[in-house]
């Protein structure tokens, strides 16, 4: 399920950070929203080149214990790829230059694609 986030963008709505931390606050509460993340399905995917930068910002997420992070990017900046904490849950949210959010709770298949399988990190995926 998607969510329009048309505006987001717009210079003139005020705060955009806080103004997204509200829409995707909002998003996630319903869990409808959050699919089920699973390794055989088309989802954005960063290139090699870009997980160096990838890792140093997750890490960034995880060691400061932030609300939201921006990770990376796809489709020529199309597609934002970020992490989001609420209520001690973490989602991989992709938003889209559409305006269409995309969510997923946080998997250690997800990591594990961007630092490998021997990384040790420090989240509890409950899964």
């Amino acid at each position: 399920m998607t969510e329009d986030i048309n505006g987001l963008f717009d210079m003139e709505g005020g705060n955009i950070y806080s103004n997204m931390i509200e829409r995707l606050d909002s998003f996630v509460q319903n869990e409808n929203n959050i699919r089920i993340y699973e390794e055989n399905t088309l989802r954005p995917s960063l290139s090699i080149q870009y997980l160096e930068f990838a890792k140093l910002n997750i890490t960034n997420f995880f060691n400061n214990n932030l609300e939201f992070i921006s990770y990376g990017s796809t489709s020529g900046g199309m597609c934002n790829h970020c992490l989001f904490r609420k209520n001690n849950k973490v989602y991989i949210i992709y938003m889209y230059i559409t305006g269409q959010i995309a969510a997923y709770n946080l998997t250690r298949h997800h990591i594990n694609s961007i630092f490998g399988d021997t990384f040790e990190f420090p989240y509890d995926f409950n899964e």
